[in-house]
């Protein structure tokens, strides 16, 4: 489904075609479905060489040119309810929030959701609309996007990850992590409660899954770092085999705790948290109680300093 993504920018993809010339009176030709999927392609590529990694936070004035393409390439396609239209559409909307337009985007979301469009298109704005809601702990318009969902008859598994999402957005900054308890690659088990006294990053990764490999250097330089002071993590993996698991952490030398059950997407912890999406992190203080979510590269390494210090005044 396409809420359950290993959260890498975007989904479907790219190179408007221009015309070697216009005449005067020329109206703007209609983009096919096969132009739209092209020019999509297109807009991926251009920001990926401009560096952009999964989840970063972005520069409008830095996506001008690709806002302008994705919005372009929707406003002149042949059949505007398509999916290929819709796709540029929604590839826009993901823009605008990675891009501090979160506002505008929500407006968006709702209007391709009240005007039906096809299930795909649908299923991925009440998705995208979710995630925004959960992030900002809007639980009370998440839960009635969920009831709309559910009077839209979305299909079940979908349903189920918006659910999921309803899970995440009750755990909040300052309030107790829930209890959980899990069992690491040597058979031991474990509990939250072990981890009093310690800063904890719980992180739902998968060796599969393209963003969590890429933010692996920033968490083992924050392990490497500040492990010594008492920071620890648990690695809850969504992979199903262990053989490559195994390996993977040997020749990438992550020697922190993992558990994995085999189960991937159903894995036991990553259903008890609502998990939809990966990379998903939780940075847990010495009492317990959740410091943030989803913190990445410099926000991480900053999140754990901050942390250790504090659990070395008490």
């Amino acid at each position: 489904m396409i809420i359950r993504l290993c959260i890498s920018a975007v989904v479907v993809i790219a190179a408007i075609l221009v015309p070697t010339r216009c005449l005067a009176g020329d109206a703007p030709a209609k983009l096919s479905d096969e132009a739209i999927t092209a020019g999509c392609k297109d807009v991926q590529t251009s920001l990926q060489k401009l560096g952009l990694q999964p989840g970063q936070t972005i520069d409008p004035a830095t996506i001008a040119d690709q806002m302008k393409q994705l919005a372009d390439l929707s406003a002149n396609a042949a059949k505007p309810t398509g999916d290929p239209a819709l796709g540029a559409r929604l590839f826009r909307i993901q823009l605008m929030q990675l891009s501090g337009q979160g506002a505008q985007a929500e407006t968006d979301l709702k209007e391709i959701i009240a005007a039906g469009g096809t299930s795909s298109a649908m299923t991925f704005s009440y998705g995208l609309l979710a995630k925004s809601y959960s992030d900002a702990g809007r639980i009370d318009d998440l839960t009635k996007l969920v009831a709309d969902a559910e009077k839209a008859k979305l299909d079940p598994q979908a349903l189920a990850q918006l659910n999921g999402l309803i899970k995440q957005a009750a755990i909040a900054p300052g309030k107790p992590f829930p209890e959980f308890s899990f069992t690491d690659l040597a058979g031991t088990k474990h509990a939250l409660a072990d981890y009093h006294g310690k800063v904890l990053l719980l992180d739902f990764w998968a060796t599969w899954c393209g963003p969590c490999v890429a933010e692996l250097p920033n968490v083992k330089a924050a392990y490497d770092a500040y492990h010594s002071q008492g920071f620890e993590i648990v690695g809850i993996s969504l992979d199903q085999d262990r053989a490559k698991l195994d390996k993977f952490l040997a020749d990438k030398g992550l020697t922190w705790t993992q558990s994995f059950d085999g189960k991937g997407w159903q894995n036991e912890v990553a259903q008890q948290f609502g998990i939809n999406s990966i990379p998903a992190a939780f940075l847990i203080d010495g009492e317990g109680k959740l410091i943030a979510k989803g913190l990445r590269g410099d926000e991480l390494k900053a999140g754990v300093k901050t942390a250790v210090a504090a659990l070395a005044k008490h």
